[in-house]
């Protein structure tokens, strides 16, 4: 089986919110494997990409209180059954002492998750992506696209140039492989 000899195509669009109504549009026409690319950020573009809502503050959340009811936890333990002195009449289980530790290692594992699931969850790092062999690509101040990959079930070589066209597409560039 030969293999494609395209990636996909991009179309350019004049501004934000024709980017926005070609995007909704494309995912309503059950486009899936589609990817918006604006010089700034545009409310709501995730949406109409159908880019499902982020897991990672939940993450970091569970990531924070399981730091710190495991940190409070070792620390209750090593205090009061495996070492426990004694020392100027404090209690052993001084409960606040072992508070600022605890919530330091909840910070810290919170902001670790947080930061794997950004890299995780944006696909990053990406050294490669097919959009940046095509010349008219670029991140300028007025260039907004749509992506929409060859891998797509809806995808179709004839057909999708067209569609494109039909919802304010101004340029449509073919992505090669």
């Amino acid at each position: 089986m030969d293999e494609p000899s395209c990636a996909g195509l991009l179309a350019r669009f004049d501004d934000g919110p024709a980017l926005l109504a070609a995007a909704r549009a494309a995912h309503a026409a059950g486009y899936r494997v589609l990817e918006g690319h604006a010089p700034e950020p545009l409310p709501g573009l995730p949406a109409a990409l159908g880019v499902p809502a982020s897991r990672t503050p939940r993450l970091a959340l569970l990531a924070a209180l399981l730091a710190a009811a495991g940190f409070f936890a070792l620390q209750v333990w090593s205090a009061v059954w495996a070492y426990p002195f004694n020392i100027g009449g404090r209690p052993l289980f001084s409960w606040p002492a072992f508070l600022v530790v605890s919530i330091d290692m909840a910070l810290l594992s919170a902001v670790l998750t947080a930061f794997v699931g950004l890299l995780v969850g944006g696909g990053l790092p990406r050294l490669y992506h097919p959009v940046f062999n095509v010349p008219q690509f670029t991140t300028g101040t007025e260039a907004y696209f749509l992506y929409l990959d060859a891998a797509d079930v809806r995808f179709d070589p004839q057909a999708t140039p067209a569609w494109l066209e039909a919802h304010g597409a101004s340029e449509i560039h073919e992505v090669p492989a």
